[in-house]
């Protein structure tokens, strides 16, 4: 079997990989696994054992797949509660100024939240007073 295609049988290493471990041991592409010397096999598996390849890559794939979801959610979560607290501030600023909307309230309130006054007044503007 040709040397390139066994290292391409590792989870991770592809033909890129491979090409670029081959050209740093000096080995040609159609070489057979047999026709290699101890020292370069020694060699390279102390190369493939620095890489991150099967089941260390596989548990850093998931690791991130779940890091990134836990970080949509987080994200998702910000966003409802600052929607939660938008909603709050609307019925305190309702009971306090009974029907009328003061520009300092909505400094105010984009202070706390967050946002700009012009997306906080295009939430009240939705409310009847």
């Amino acid at each position: 079997m040709r040397l390139q295609k066994s290292l391409e049988t590792f989870f991770g290493l592809g033909n890129q990989h491979s090409t670029r471990i081959l050209a740093k041991y000096s080995i040609f592409h159609t070489a057979k696994v047999g026709s290699i010397p101890s020292k370069t096999i020694a060699a390279l598996t102390a190369e493939l054992s620095t890489m991150k390849i099967e089941t260390d890559l596989k548990r850093k794939i998931k690791d991130d797949i779940l890091r990134l979801r836990d970080m949509d959610l987080d994200c998702k979560e910000t966003q409802q509660n600052r929607s939660k607290v938008i909603e709050r501030l609307k019925r305190r600023i309702m009971y306090i100024y009974k029907g009328a909307i003061a520009s300092s309230a909505l400094r105010g309130i984009s202070s706390i939240v967050g946002l700009d006054a012009t997306s906080i007044s295009r939430h009240f503007s939705t409310v009847d007073f």
